[in-house]
């Protein structure tokens, strides 16, 4: 189906393509946080794109994410990415806590960030 043709786009770098087949596949709930995940992940971490032109097309992914997953720990960290590239470096504390509160431990990624930001917040102090 569209997801798998939207994937296909995606590893052949063919951003685009991608978004025009994962916008279709999201309308089958279904596939809708892996579509989110996947157009988020695309834009902000494996695109040419200068990063406010990255982080721009990754937003209304990450904030649609979000508002439908908030449980979804990637979501956080993506928005904390996006506050990075988009203040010069700076992040919001209330993001990276909600994504410590909702971390998927048995994810490599998300337990290396949780560990990263964890020591960050003891060593500042932060609860």
């Amino acid at each position: 189906g569209q997801y798998s043709v939207a994937a296909a786009y995606y590893n052949a770098d063919h951003g685009d393509d991608a978004e025009r087949h994962y916008k279709v596949a999201m309308k089958d709930n279904r596939y809708l946080r892996d579509c989110l995940s996947e157009l988020s992940t695309m834009w902000l971490y494996h695109s040419d794109l200068p990063n406010d032109r990255r982080a721009a097309k990754a937003k209304p992914y990450v904030d649609s994410l979000i508002e439908k997953f908030p449980k979804y720990g990637p979501g956080w960290l993506m928005r904390s990415d996006i506050q990075a590239m988009t203040q010069n470096g700076r992040m919001d504390p209330e993001v990276l806590k909600r994504f410590l509160d909702v971390a998927d431990h048995d994810d490599p990624w998300q337990a290396d960030a949780y560990k990263e930001i964890r020591a960050a917040f003891d060593k500042a102090g932060i609860e």
